[in-house]
């Protein structure tokens, strides 16, 4: 049982890792009001979202994990944060290496 779970920790973690790559690459590829309209939607999540308490989630805030996964990992919080904070540190290095 332990092995299982363990397991298909992997495979998630594997899953996102896979995911947030190519997040990385494709966010190089947006033009600069993208990239800020990204920078916004991010932190309106961190600012608007308590992932404790993820049944009081507001219909633009889900929009928004549903565009960039997260979704998927409303169940953890721990998780969740620190996916949004990778996603996010991810987006303000390319907006700082455009500046």
């Amino acid at each position: 049982m332990q092995n299982q779970i363990s397991q298909q920790q992997q495979v998630f973690t594997e899953t996102y890792q896979n995911t947030l790559s190519k997040f990385i690459d494709e966010i190089k590829e947006v033009s600069d009001k993208e990239l800020k309209e990204t920078m916004a939607e991010l932190k309106h999540v961190c600012m608007e979202f308590d992932p404790y308490q993820p049944h009081n989630l507001p219909a633009e805030v889900e929009q928004t994990l549903k565009k960039y996964g997260l979704d998927e990992m409303l169940s953890n919080p721990f998780t969740f944060t620190n996916n949004l904070l990778r996603i996010l540190t991810s987006v303000e290095s390319e907006y700082k290496l455009r500046s």
